[in-house]
C-alpha cells in the first residue's frame, strides 16, 4: 500500500505542477494583456471618470449655456424686468423656465437644466 500511494503522490506532481503553473501563467496574461481589473479598481475608474464629466459639464455650462440663457433674456427686455421684480427665487426660476430663454441639449437632466436657469438668474442681477 505505501508504494501505490507514494506512486500516486509522484504522478501527481508530475501533472499538478504544470497545471497549476499553466494556471499562474494564465492569470498574468489576462492580468496585463487583457488589462482585466478587479471590481474596486473599476468602480474607482467609473467613479473618476464620472467626476469628468460632471466637470466638462461645468464648463460647458458656464461657458456655452448660461451666457446664451443670458443673451436670450436680454432680448426679452420686458419678460426680464417682470422677472428681476419677483421676490422669490423659485418663482423666478419657474418664470425663466417658462420662457425659451433656457436651452439645454435634448434629454439633459432636471439638475442641469435647473443650474443653468439658477446661474442664469444669478448673471441677470
Amino acid at each position: 500500500m505505501g508504494e501505490t500511494l507514494k506512486a500516486w503522490f509522484e504522478n501527481l506532481k508530475r501533472w499538478a505542477l504544470p497545471f497549476i503553473a499553466g494556471i499562474a501563467v494564465c492569470f498574468i496574461i489576462m492580468v496585463t494583456l487583457l488589462d482585466y481589473m478587479t471590481e474596486g479598481a473599476a468602480n474607482t475608474l467609473a467613479d473618476e471618470r464620472a467626476d469628468e464629466a460632471t466637470k466638462v459639464a461645468e464648463v460647458v455650462t458656464a461657458t456655452i449655456l448660461v451666457p446664451q440663457c443670458v443673451a436670450n433674456a436680454q432680448a426679452d427686455e420686458t419678460k426680464l424686468a417682470e422677472v428681476l421684480a419677483i421676490s422669490s427665487s423659485f418663482s423666478q426660476r419657474r418664470e425663466v423656465e417658462g420662457t425659451d430663454w433656457v436651452v439645454v441639449p435634448e434629454g439633459a437632466s432636471d439638475t442641469l437644466t435647473r443650474s443653468v436657469t439658477d446661474a442664469c438668474i444669478a448673471a441677470l442681477k
